[in-house]
Parts: structure tokens; C-alpha cells; sequence
């Protein structure tokens, strides 16, 4: 009987793996690992989603900063007012 409640002990700790890890990291996605693991987490599949979600980190939401340079006008067409405005 000892044994029974050991073993059972430890296959719940096993299914539990996902919850535990995303309550101990504070993983951004706690409740969903949660639910999904006591859900689904009866099928292999559900348990690998809850483990994914539990070992996730918070999305990056800084804005990027995209940089355009644009030249107005033809290259050559700038060099040449510039060399004609030089000798006057």
C-alpha cells in the first residue's frame, strides 16, 4: 500500500512538471500552462503545449526603430551642382 501511494506520488509530480516549472520561473503564461496541463495534459500532447507555455518568456513589445536614408534626386545630378556652383 506504501508503495502504491509512492509510486502514485510520483506519476502526479511527473504530470504536474509543467505547472510546477511555470509557477517557480513566473512564466508569463502561468494560467494558460496551468489549465492546460490539468486539462489536456492527460494526452502527451497537451502535457508538451503546458511545458512550452511554462518554459516561455514574456514577448518583446519594444518598438523597433527602422532607419530610411533617401537620396533626393540622381547622384550624379548633386555632384555636378555642386563642382558648378564651386567655380563660380
Amino acid at each position: 500500500m506504501f508503495a502504491g501511494l509512492i509510486v502514485l506520488l510520483i506519476l502526479i509530480s511527473i504530470y504536474l512538471i509543467p505547472t510546477i516549472i511555470a509557477i517557480c520561473r513566473k512564466a508569463y503564461y502561468t494560467a494558460a500552462a496551468i489549465t492546460i496541463n490539468i486539462l489536456l495534459g492527460w494526452t502527451f500532447l497537451g502535457w508538451v503545449i503546458a511545458l512550452i507555455l511554462s518554459l516561455l518568456n514574456k514577448p518583446d513589445r519594444t518598438p523597433q526603430q527602422i532607419v530610411i536614408n533617401q537620396v533626393v534626386g540622381d547622384k550624379n545630378t548633386l555632384s555636378k551642382s555642386k563642382t558648378t556652383t564651386e567655380k563660380d
